[in-house]
C-alpha cells in the first residue's frame, strides 16, 4: 500500500519541445586574437607577439631583421620588423590583433603604419607608456 501511494504522488515529466538556442539571435564567429606589444626605445624597436593568455608566440627586434649598431635606431627597421611580426602572426593562426605600444621614439608611428597595411585587422591600439612622477634622477648630460 505504501508503495502505491508514493507512485501516485509522483508527477510525470512531460518533454518540452526542442527549440534552437540561437533562434532570432545574431551569432558571431569567434576569431583567434593575438596581441602585439611594440616597445620603442631610443636605440631599438622591439615587437612581441602573444596570445590572449599571455604566452609569447614570437618576437622580432631591429637586430634580428638585419640592422646593427646605430642603424637600429632609424625608422626602417620598425617597418621591416612590423612586417616580420605580421608574418609570424599569420603563421600562428591569429585572425585579429590588438596592438599595445610602449616607449618614446618616432619609430612608433612608422611601426603603426606598417602594421595597419600588413593585412591583419587591428582591433584596437593602446598606448601604455609610463610617465614618471619626477622619479629617478637623470643621468649626467653628455659633453661633446
Amino acid at each position: 500500500m505504501k508503495n502505491e501511494k508514493i507512485k501516485s504522488h509522483k508527477k510525470k515529466l512531460v518533454p518540452l519541445p526542442r527549440t534552437s538556442p540561437n533562434k532570432g539571435k545574431i551569432t558571431y564567429k569567434k576569431r583567434k586574437t593575438g596581441t602585439i606589444f611594440v616597445t620603442a626605445t631610443r636605440n631599438n624597436t622591439l615587437f612581441t607577439l602573444s596570445d590572449t593568455i599571455g604566452n609569447v608566440k614570437g618576437s622580432v627586434s631591429a637586430g634580428v631583421v638585419g640592422f646593427k649598431n646605430s642603424r637600429k635606431s632609424t625608422s626602417a627597421p620598425a617597418e621591416v620588423g612590423a612586417l616580420k611580426i605580421l608574418e609570424k602572426t599569420r603563421r600562428a593562426g591569429f585572425q585579429m590583433v590588438k596592438v599595445k605600444m610602449r616607449g618614446i621614439g618616432f619609430t612608433k608611428l612608422k611601426a603603426i603604419r606598417a602594421l595597419k597595411g600588413g593585412g591583419v585587422p587591428i582591433m584596437e591600439i593602446e598606448e601604455r607608456t609610463t610617465r614618471p612622477h619626477n622619479g629617478c634622477r637623470l643621468s649626467r648630460k653628455r659633453r661633446i
